[in-house]
């Protein structure tokens, strides 16, 4: 009999590894009916395992329906997620992430890890996994460093952004309840939802966030506003195949703009002055810091930080900058002081 890839050390300790899967299995389907996907190659691992010499497939559908082959003879491929130049990254055999390109073509792109079982890219680029064993989030970047994102979550199993780059991660639980987290751009995270076992996830293109409940075998659908209904029910449906799906985009993607940090205003901005100045620096947008300069360079998050009201005795061109905790930069406002020391 074809052994099925069932990730048995990590699911134990849940006791519906079957379940698990299937779930995950129906959500696919769920996001194919959303997605408005009608120009776009949907594209389904299968999941075997690689037990028994019975190794997995990576299927491509095009709209029409027509299936292909993409690729073959992978242990254990689960969790997709195409990034913005149409490579696609598949978790593999519970300890390995590869890079396909569009040709077909593969690299090992990150390994060592316990259990990857969601993928999604932001919109810098930065791939986000789910390492399901380790109850960590990692942080991939274009070029494969990796930095820990969160950790200690209780079986983190998917996890998707929403158009405001808001990251979303179901954490299954050990059978004590489990939670839907929102992580906003800058790292703070806060409770959306709590479930029973919330495992898939997925946004449509309307905002709606949808979440499999392992427990319940239900589809939740949450609005925009976090109004909860239910979307499907009893969708175990006693399946057993292993199935993540993710769509190929055939648009362009334009990612959302970073968010606007406003520009320093300077007090007083500049003018001429007797003996000296007391100056001032302010900013509006919230957790920044002011970083200037008197030489009439422009200002880098390595020039003098701004911590409060500083005296001018001669004469200067201040350049200044505010910077968030994400490194998002405003314009540089600028101000020139002269100073008769008489």
């Amino acid at each position: 009999m074809t052994t099925r890839l069932t990730k048995a050390k990590s699911r134990s300790a849940l006791g519906r590894v079957r379940q698990l899967f299937s779930t995950t299995a129906c959500l696919g389907a769920i996001i194919l009916i959303c997605a408005s996907a009608s120009a776009q190659n949907l594209f389904m691992s299968d999941g075997y395992s690689g037990i028994d010499h019975d190794l997995g497939n990576i299927y491509k559908f095009t709209s029409d329906g027509g299936r292909s082959l993409f690729a073959s003879e992978l242990n254990g491929p689960s969790a997709l997620a195409f990034d913005s130049g149409g490579d696609l990254f598949v978790a593999i055999g519970g300890d390995q992430i590869l890079k396909f390109t569009p040709d077909g073509g593969r690299t090992t792109f990150a390994s060592g890890l316990n259990g990857p079982s969601g993928l999604a890219f932001d919109a810098a680029g930065n791939l986000f996994v789910t390492d399901l064993s380790s109850g960590n989030i990692y942080k991939f970047t274009p070029d494969g460093g990796r930095s820990t994102f969160d950790s200690g979550l209780n079986y983190p199993f998917d996890l998707a952004f929403d158009t405001a780059g808001n990251l979303f991660v179901t954490e299954a639980g050990s059978g004590t309840g489990g939670h839907v987290y929102e992580y906003t751009w800058d790292g703070v995270r806060t409770t959306f939802a709590v479930l029973g076992a919330p495992e898939g996830l997925a946004f449509d293109n309307a905002g709606n966030l949808f979440v499999v409940d392992g427990n319940t075998e239900e589809i939740f659908k949450f609005t925009p506003g976090g109004v909860r209904s239910t979307f499907a029910q009893n969708v175990g449906l006693g399946l057993d195949l292993v199935a993540h799906l993710a769509f190929q985009r055939t648009q362009a993607f334009t990612p959302p703009p970073p968010p606007t940090v406003a520009t320093p205003s300077v007090l007083p901005n500049g003018g001429r002055f007797r003996r000296r100045v007391i100056v001032r620096l302010t900013n509006v947008t919230p957790g920044t810091t002011i970083y200037y300069t008197l030489d009439g360079s422009d200002p880098t998050i390595t020039s003098i930080p701004y911590h409060g009201a500083f005296v001018l005795r001669r004469s200067a061109t201040l350049k200044a900058m505010a910077v968030d905790s994400s490194l998002n930069q405003s314009a540089i406002a600028i101000a020139r002081f002269r100073i008769k020391r008489f």
